[in-house]
């Protein structure tokens, strides 16, 4: 794997590894089970695999050694390190590790200053919670509603219960 190769693939895991924290740190782990990659973690991806891994209420033990088994059987070393940040991630989300948090442990591994890793981290982020917020406001009218309809319901059936009962 190249220079080149390695930083897009880097680009990549980083931006799904912080939509991923910040979701889950927003709605809950189980909240990121319909957008996994069932493909990549049938091939055994080491992000995707893990965070089913995480999902299925797997150990932090059980899930480091799952991992780095896979990541052994890997030849390449900049394919190894992609793998190792993968598995620091998935770790770190399943214990609640702050997005800013992944974010320095994820440049850690490379050569990219952290005023950049920084601004995109800012820039993800922005999006993210803009569109959380502009989501939940419209679900929140949807539950108002059903709210209303669930108690006009029990309400009718509370009062035809007591008309019944005199």
């Amino acid at each position: 794997m190249n220079e080149t190769d390695f930083i897009v693939e880097y680009n990549a895991i980083f931006e799904r590894s912080l939509v991923f924290s910040i979701i889950s740190r927003s709605f809950g782990l189980v909240s990121l089970e319909n957008v996994l990659d069932k493909k990549k973690c049938n091939q055994r991806d080491i992000f995707e695999y893990g965070m089913v891994l995480v999902l299925d209420g797997r150990s932090p033990e059980m899930i480091d050694k799952i991992l780095t088994n896979i990541i052994n059987l890997e030849i390449d070393n900049e394919k190894r390190i992609l793998k190792n940040i993968q598995k620091d991630v998935v770790l770190s989300i399943q214990q609640g590790i702050t997005e800013k948090e992944i974010m320095w442990i994820m440049n850690s591994y490379v050569n990219i200053e952290l005023d950049e890793a920084t601004k995109k981290y800012n820039e993800i982020n922005e999006y993210i919670s803009k569109e959380m917020i502009k989501e939940a406001n419209e679900v929140q009218g949807k539950y108002n509603e059903i709210y209303k309809q669930i108690s006009e319901k029990i309400l009718n059936k509370y009062n035809k219960m007591r008309i019944n009962d005199k």
